[in-house]
């Protein structure tokens, strides 16, 4: 009884941490060529982030993120930058902000092109 109780934990876990992985990525056909979105890793300090949307092109290239932050940036001004990355090579763009009518701030970053980026990284100051 202990071994398929283990087992059975061990599965349910390793189920769980392949639907948590999956959570990463979509699938785009755009452009008739499939696409993998997302960042496998995102690290954000000094505001309250939400709604990320990246734009991605052709060959799973990123050129850009929008995203929401909760603060009001026109109130508490501060300067927020954005690095994408594909482990290789990074870019940082200044982004610009515009007041959200429903409150806190939009911003957009424009990057130069990466492929395949991986990891997000959001600073405030």
């Amino acid at each position: 009884m202990r071994k398929s109780a283990k087992l059975i934990t061990a599965l349910s876990v390793a189920g769980l941490i392949g639907i948590a992985g999956s959570a990463f990525t979509a699938a785009s056909g755009i452009d008739q060529e499939q696409k993998i979105v997302g960042a496998t890793s995102q690290s954000i300090t000094g505001v309250n982030v939400d709604t990320v949307q990246y734009t991605v092109g052709a060959g799973d290239s990123t050129t850009g993120v929008t995203f929401h932050v909760t603060q009001d940036l026109a109130a508490n001004p501060a300067t927020v930058k954005a690095t994408i990355s594909n482990g290789t090579v990074s870019e940082t763009a200044t982004c610009d902000a515009t007041p959200n009518v429903g409150g806190g701030t939009d911003l957009t970053c424009a990057f130069p092109a990466v492929t395949g980026v991986t990891s997000l990284n959001i600073v405030a100051s």
